[in-house]
């Protein structure tokens, strides 16, 4: 008998130690999906934004934080994201962590902490988006906010369940792709993520420079606005657009993340199969953890979308990216009118339609005409992207090398790599003074 009592207790107690465990895991799922679901449940149908949008590799938005205006980055996979003491700079209140780990592109996991804002705005709307702190131990610190952004390509979340109209996505992501594909200035204060941008239809209207944001609800509004355009139907999923890449014969999967400053971003086995057919360029880069990358960076490579040629693109690879999938990014988008269309019932579809001058577009230089890049880190300013046998490397400067002087005069503490690859842009010659080797010129 008290055999069978002890057993009895014992089962008890481990069903009450597995239902505990559950109830941890589970009640930061159910409460971040109410809280958006019940911000869905704030859209009123008749809701009519218009409003400007910056470009400059990347797409932002001006939004209203305490008063205050402030420049967010425009992502469509991963949350919201803001660095810890800007948070707290906005008096942003705790809610909860987040419902599950991240892991970026390292593979190295951590359990973010979710805020809301008070008094946040788009405009004139207000809405209560969670953001996720990233704080100083977090590879991403250099890349959010006032500071930064080199390359961001959150890693797409996967969906877990739906709430009716408002479907929940976990965040799993904090590198939408840390690929450092080009540049150090992310998206101002800031990233809009995929729980405020599922909220809402936005059209982005590049010939125009504006965003229209509206209802979900308002399909005689999206029926209006997306004539003349081409529907991808599930185009905003995980792998939900199809395209071709230049001669190779097969379709290939992308995901759209226009948080990522770059044209298009692929895979290892399809880097393989490009090399084979186009030349390309290696480009050395140095990560903030002082380990080194190698970027490989096609140029003038078509692709074929939906029946649209797009001439002339830049493909890119990175062989340390965690992630082995293809991407369409912000510089590829830029090329299009584009509308965002994120609803329950009949998928999550993307709408484009050429711009006027998509065939002219060009992607942004990844690397100056000298065959180097310098960013702000911790030491100054550094080179931090080098090309092998190039201008500078023939010249004896290597990856690490602090810039002292820029032409005889400090470099700006804020340099960033497109600032650098702009100011080069049209000179025969610079001379640079790096630290522990003196001046040096290069000459084209």
């Amino acid at each position: 008998m008290k055999i069978r009592r002890k057993k009895r207790a014992i089962i008890l107690a481990v069903l009450a130690v597995l239902l505990l465990g559950a109830g941890y895991f589970l009640y930061p799922i159910v409460r971040y999906s109410v809280h958006n679901y019940q911000e869905f449940q704030r859209i009123p149908d008749e809701l009519s934004l218009d409003i400007p949008f910056s470009y400059d590799g990347y797409f932002s938005v001006r939004c209203t934080i305490d008063g205050k205006e402030v420049n967010m980055g425009i992502s469509t996979s991963g949350i919201c994201l803001m660095k810890e003491e800007d948070l707290k700079k906005y008096h942003a209140i705790y809610f909860g962590r987040a419902p599950l780990p991240t892991r970026n592109v390292r593979g190295q996991w951590d359990w973010l902490r979710l805020y809301r804002i008070p008094d946040f705005r788009i405009d004139t709307f207000a809405m209560n988006p969670l953001f996720a702190s990233v704080g100083k131990h977090n590879y991403m610190h250099l890349l959010v906010g006032d500071s930064v952004f080199e390359d961001n390509i959150f890693q797409r979340s996967k969906r877990i369940f739906s709430v009716k109209e408002g479907q929940m996505y976990v965040v799993i992501a904090l590198d939408e792709a840390e690929t450092d594909i080009r540049r150090d200035n992310l998206m101002g204060n800031g990233v809009l993520g995929l729980n405020i941008m599922r909220q809402c239809n936005w059209l982005f209207s590049v010939d125009e420079g504006r965003v229209r944001i509206f209802s979900v609800a308002n399909d005689k509004r999206l029926e209006q606005e997306s004539k003349g355009f081409h529907k991808i139907q599930d185009g905003l999923e995980e792998e939900g657009i199809s395209a071709r890449l230049g001669s190779l014969k097969e379709d290939l999967a992308f995901s759209l993340a226009i948080g990522v400053d770059a044209e298009v971003i692929v895979n290892n086995e399809v880097s393989a199969q490009l090399k084979k057919r186009y030349p390309y360029k290696v480009i050395l880069t140095l990560r903030g953890d002082n380990s080194i990358d190698s970027l490989f960076v096609f140029d003038g490579v078509p692709v074929v979308w939906d029946g649209i040629t797009i001439p002339n693109c830049q493909i890119t690879h990175s062989p340390k990216f965690a992630f082995n999938k293809n991407y369409f990014g912000a510089q590829l988008m830029h090329r299009f009118n584009f509308i965002l269309n994120y609803s329950a019932d009949q998928g999550d579809n993307l709408y484009i339609q050429p711009g006027k001058d998509f065939e002219q577009q060009r992607a942004m230089p990844i690397i100056s005409v000298f065959g180097l890049n310098v960013g702000e880190r911790e030491q100054g300013i550094i080179v931090h992207r080098l090309e092998p046998d190039g201008i500078a490397e023939k010249a004896g400067i290597a990856l690490g090398d602090v810039v002292l002087e820029l032409d005889g005069r400090a470099p700006k503490a804020s340099l960033t790599s497109q600032d650098f690859i702009r100011y080069t842009a049209d000179k025969k010659e610079i001379r640079l003074r790096i630290k522990g080797k003196g001046e040096m010129r290069l000459a084209l």
